[in-house]
């Protein structure tokens, strides 16, 4: 008998290699840790240790996190981290006339293209290619999952727990490729727009265990967001009742909160407030910052507003700390030139608001604003790490539902919603205004403050770029401020800035480009907008 074990690794491997996985040489050693024993998978149980082995994100060693360990060599190990330095949230902390070499780098050199929106933005200030491991990483577990879903279709359950334990699986596998399509959908394709969908080029939509011998094209946005919709509706009929006690992996109401965010990005409001509802009864609820203790993590694993989590979190090697950083025995405090919140986003908190002592902390040499949601990071391999990328939480789930009740219609119930929020973000919180485009630019400023640095705000400026009701202005731009070093003054000194026009106005820029080794293995079926030379203005 064909071992079911063999056939999953088959089918992952010819996945990876159609895909354009190529530069995975693992497929030999797949599933060896689950798989020591050379078992078959026949039940069950078998297909849930493979799925916690393959087509989960794995966390990194906190150990690595450090300013000088976000480098060109090891950029494959990170999930997407760079979308935190494309949107207007971000802007650079350079601490001296620090210049790259071979040997040393920093969160700045490293992704400092990424923030210029470059022509290439794959490439560091010494002009050496890295490589985005996102696309790799991810399609390697979604040809997993397809392979455990086709498993979980043919696998008879033995008993009613096997049974009970086999839709668990499926539905958990339906969630994760869902998310996982999601998130390659918003980094590498056009943003969903409803009126053009179904022309609109997103990413390649694998669903299949079978091997198809010819080379991926781009699926269309109605072709790949209609999928992540229809596993949703999958994963919520198979995972209901069932909330998993570890926020690592998905139960009901991870689907719930998945849901809501696909559905609002897909303008089907109506699902979004539906999704929401299922929170009512739930055991999530908002983080009160009246009564939360100063200094300890706001997101974390053991916090109630989070709900599921996954992958690490790379927010303290992007927005470091430069008295942590410096070494003098192996490092200047120049490793930890890196980005901080930006002034934009800071100036969008009044100063009432407590987000403004819980959620950013101040740098020990420069009094830097930076991220601080998560705290205990520096404790090494820290059990309450979240990602910054792949998280749900019930903050989310409640300004989904407040912007959607909005385009309902219903700005009065948009306003007590959103209240709602704000009411444990202040000791005294001012009421929303109820004016329709007061009220969004309000819930859009409010969802800025609340969510900001968990990868929200890139996703989010490009699905307003082509919302149906609230379009952001074709002369919408986003401006990053370029920095350098004055010798004389000992000081980092602004020289000038580059601008993001809007998505109507520079399209490409708006789209991180596929990797090229996919592009080169599929002979060129699958594209990238050029993306044009961006100059410094003064």
């Amino acid at each position: 008998m064909k071992t079911i074990y063999n056939s999953i690794r088959y089918l992952l491997c010819a996945t990876l290699a159609v895909m354009g996985v190529a530069t995975l040489s693992s497929c030999g050693d797949f599933l060896e840790e689950y798989s020591t024993d050379q078992r078959y998978c026949e039940n069950a149980q078998d297909l849930e240790d493979l799925m916690i082995g393959e087509a989960f994100l794995q966390t990194n060693n906190l150990s690595t996190y450090s300013p000088g360990s976000l480098s060109p060599e090891n950029m494959n190990t990170y999930n997407m981290a760079y979308v935190h330095v494309l949107d207007d949230d971000a802007d650079v902390l350079m601490l001296n006339n620090y210049v790259q070499t071979s040997s040393t780098c920093s969160p700045l050199h490293v992704l400092g293209a990424m923030y210029r929106w470059a022509a290439d933005p794959n490439m560091d200030d010494l002009n050496k290619k890295w490589t985005d491991g996102s696309w790799a990483n991810i399609y390697k577990r979604i040809g997993a999952i397809n392979a455990i879903i086709f498993q979980t279709e043919k696998i008879e359950p033995k008993n009613a727990d096997d049974e009970k334990l086999m839709a668990h699986v499926a539905g958990e596998a339906h969630f994760l490729r869902a998310f996982y399509y999601t998130q390659l959908a918003n980094v590498y394709g056009m943003p969903y727009a409803k009126a053009t969908a179904n022309t609109d080029f997103c990413v390649p939509l694998k669903i299949s265990e079978t091997i198809e011998d010819r080379y991926f094209t781009r699926n269309t946005n109605a072709e790949v967001w209609g999928q992540i919709a229809k596993d949703l509706d999958i994963a919520a009929e198979l995972l209901k009742g069932y909330n998993p006690e570890t926020k690592l992996r998905a139960g009901y109401y991870a689907v719930k909160a998945l849901q809501s965010r696909v559905a609002l990005y897909m303008e089907d409001y109506e699902k979004v407030v539906e999704c929401a509802a299922a929170f009512d009864s739930s055991p999530y609820a908002l983080t009160d910052l009246n009564t939360h203790a100063m200094g300890t993590n706001v997101l974390c694993k053991s916090s109630k507003d989070v709900i599921f989590t996954m992958s690490q979190n790379e927010i303290p090697c992007i927005f470091a700390d430069e008295g942590t950083a410096y070494d003098s025995n192996w490092m200047p405090y120049s490793v930890a030139s890196c980005f901080r919140a930006s002034d934009d986003l800071m100036e969008k908190y009044e100063n009432s608001d407590l987000r403004l002592t819980h959620y950013f902390r101040h740098t020990s040499t420069t009094n830097a604003t930076m991220p601080d949601k998560y705290k205990t990071w520096s404790t090494y391999n820290d059990k309450e790490g979240v990602s910054a990328m792949f998280l749900l939480r019930l903050a989310e789930v409640v300004l989904n539902k407040a912007e959607a009740q909005l385009m309902l219609g219903k700005s009065s119930e948009a306003a007590q919603t959103i209240n709602s929020l704000r009411a444990k973000r202040f000791a005294a919180a001012s009421a929303a205004p109820t004016d329709g485009n007061q009220l969004m630019n309000f819930i859009r400023d409010e969802r800025r403050r609340e969510l900001c640095i968990e990868g929200h705000r890139w996703f989010d400026l490009r699905r307003y770029a082509v919302n149906s009701n609230y379009p952001l202005s074709a002369d919408y731009t986003i401006t990053h401020p370029a920095y350098a070093y004055n010798e004389s003054k000992g000081t980092a000194e602004q020289v000038g800035y580059y601008v993001l026009e809007s998505y109507q106005k520079d399209q490409a820029a708006w789209v991180v480009p596929v990797p090229d080794e996919t592009i080169n293995f599929n002979r060129g079926e699958i594209q990238n907008l050029v993306r044009k030379t961006r100059e410094m203005k003064h």
